[in-house]
């Protein structure tokens, strides 16, 4: 309730002065007083009462924060447990992650490694191949070749006078010294001339092949005669090898970049020295064909 205004005292009219009546009305009248009091303790009243609604808002408020605050608190710390799960599992799947990236690396470098050895392999399997097949071929032209000179010198060979071997990538015909050569001397006889033609035929058809003849002498020291030409086998041997190259290229026709002469003495024998048979299958010419040097 708010509370009724003081009403203005008495005031006499203007120009006149208050008479002792009006004074003793204005301080002695109890019905002012009484309602001066009643006033007061309404105002007194109305500020208690504004300060005790103010105080229950605030109690209230207080109780409705609160009863607020507690569910929002424990959500708060729902979240919280809940991010941190979260961020626990991202981490652990932020590792697993990297390991298996780290895997992935290292199958791919083993694989790419596979992969090349796996090349390397197929590429040293077609070398291989290559060569086995280049070996083949090889070995194939040299039994051509060898069959080709045993068929063309086959009445030398069922003769003895002729030999024709292949082994070492290498086809070898082999003449008996006693024919192309008296004991000690290195001027071929008539005969060896006439056998030189016949192979000379055979040999000159092998553009492909170069023709290396070589000397060889048994182990017996030279005597007499050939002493005084030859100081040992081993200038025998050469001279030999040397004048059938000669033959081969003034009277066969043999080109001479295809011819070379070697003399090896006692030295790489074929048969057993200290024997008669041994020491005749040593004393010897040998034609061997080789492949020309790739350019």
């Amino acid at each position: 309730m708010r509370p009724r205004a003081p009403q203005p005292a008495h005031r006499p009219p203007t120009g006149q002065a208050p008479t002792r009546e009006s004074h003793a009305d204005a301080h002695d009248s109890p019905p002012t007083i009484e309602l001066e009091t009643k006033r007061g303790n309404g105002e007194r009243n109305f500020r208690w009462a504004l300060i005790l609604v103010l105080v229950a808002l605030l109690c209230g408020g207080a109780v409705f924060v609160s009863q607020i605050h507690q569910p929002l608190s424990a959500e708060r710390g729902r979240l919280a447990t809940e991010l941190e799960g979260a961020t626990r599992a991202r981490d652990e799947a932020t590792a697993a992650l990297a390991a298996l990236t780290t895997e992935r690396d290292a199958l791919r470098t083993e694989r790419d490694a596979i992969t090349s050895e796996r090349d390397a392999l197929r590429a040293r399997e077609q070398e291989l191949a290559g060569a086995v097949a280049e070996r083949d071929a090889r070995i194939g032209a040299l039994q051509a070749m060898h069959d080709q000179l045993t068929e063309q010198l086959r009445s030398e060979i069922a003769a003895g006078d002729v030999t024709v071997s292949q082994g070492d990538g290498r086809v070898a015909v082999r003449l008996a010294d006693q024919i192309l050569f008296a004991p000690g001397r290195a001027e071929l006889s008539e005969r060896g001339q006439a056998l030189l033609r016949r192979v000379a035929t055979s040999l000159a058809r092998m553009e492909d092949r170069l023709i290396q003849v070589e000397g060889h002498t048994d182990s017996t020291p030279l005597t007499g005669d050939a002493l005084e030409r030859f100081a040992t086998n081993w200038e025998l041997s050469t001279a030999r090898a040397t004048n059938v190259v000669r033959f081969l290229a003034d009277q066969c026709s043999i080109p001479g970049e295809r011819l070379a002469a070697a003399g090896y003495s006692e030295f790489r024998p074929v048969g057993d020295n200290g024997t008669v048979r041994g020491r005749r299958m040593n004393r010897r010419i040998e034609l061997t064909l080789i492949a020309r040097p790739r350019a």
